[in-house]
């Protein structure tokens, strides 16, 4: 008589490719049925941790209830503590401006799996930054912080660059919006020393005018080799270019209030080792080089209210 075959005669290889394909509302049910069960899929319910109206203990939450509150008291009860060793992706979004520094008090120092993370609207100081980057022990591939309101920053800075370039090795996604406080020596070297990099976006909606700012000047991308070349997307302000050309008045100031000083042929030469460093991408398929802004009239208010602090000092494209 044959065998009726079942879920627990598969060979194990099987049955987590199966678990592999399930819904994390699937797994979160069939951790409750044996202890089988639990060791088999508890593994696959973990490894990727995202925003979910599952409470992270893997019991369904009322509808009603938001997954950010279930997840922070999920986090407080120690549900990442005991599975945290088990995650190698994150991604979740939060308007909570202490959300990262709750994540990482109730999370473990050291994720042994942990390679990618991706992040919206969650606000962090640099030091909670970098000490997030600093507890992935597996190789960071993946890092996102992506801002959904113009008046939002990530502050990622020099700590958080200096954390992340010590996986320059394994970097292939860098996409950080909205980051006025990463200095030109950091995003060249992240070019020089990173094969695998594939995106690096760093825009974001607007330059200060004091203080530090998001932007690669162009002597040293024109003076360095860059190794990433696989890059496909690039987003990156390129300044400190002499502009000339410019002689209107910028905001009712005079061009010189924000331009560099510099002859026509200085600019033009420039500009040409810029390009073809640029050149060199032969993979790219999208560059921007400016700050992104949408179509519609309270765009076009926001991009007037802030022309003094758009850039004066790039590309002539």
């Amino acid at each position: 008589m044959t065998v009726p075959t079942t879920f627990a005669n598969l060979p194990s290889k099987v049955q987590l490719l199966i678990g592999s394909s399930l819904h994390p509302h699937t797994l979160s049910i069939c951790v409750r049925v044996s202890k089988a069960w639990q060791t088999l899929f508890n593994p696959l319910l973990w490894r990727r941790v995202q925003e979910s109206r599952l409470t992270w203990d893997g019991k369904p939450t009322n509808l009603d209830v938001s997954w950010e509150n279930c997840f922070v008291t999920c986090l407080t009860e120690g549900a990442l503590l005991k599975n945290g060793h088990l995650v190698e992706f994150l991604k979740l979004d939060s308007d909570n401006d202490h959300f990262l520094a709750q994540l990482l008090e109730y999370t473990p120092k050291n994720y042994p799996r942990l390679h990618s993370a991706e992040f919206g609207d969650i606000q962090g100081h640099d030091e909670l930054i970098a000490e997030f980057i600093n507890r992935g022990k597996a190789g960071w591939r993946t890092l996102c912080f992506r801002m959904y309101e113009m008046d939002e920053f990530v502050f990622f800075g020099t700590r958080s660059a200096r954390a992340i370039l010590k996986h320059a090795e394994t970097l292939e996604v860098l996409r950080i919006g909205h980051a006025p406080f990463l200095k030109s020596k950091y995003i060249q070297r992240l070019l020089s020393s990173a094969p695998n990099l594939k995106t690096l976006y760093l825009l974001g909606y607007e330059r200060l005018m004091d203080g530090p700012d998001t932007t690669l000047n162009a002597y040293d991308a024109a003076s360095s080799e860059w190794v990433c070349t696989n890059l496909e997307v690039f987003g990156c302000h390129i300044g400190g270019i002499p502009r000339p050309d410019i002689t209107r008045d910028i905001a009712g100031y005079p061009p010189e209030e924000f331009t560099i000083e510099g002859t026509r042929e200085e600019s033009i030469a420039l500009q040409r080792r810029v390009y073809t460093q640029l050149g060199r991408l032969t993979k790219l398929r999208e560059l921007t080089l400016g700050s992104p802004y949408t179509d519609g009239e309270e765009a076009d208010i926001e991009l007037r209210r802030n022309m003094p602090f758009r850039h004066f000092d790039c590309l002539a494209l």
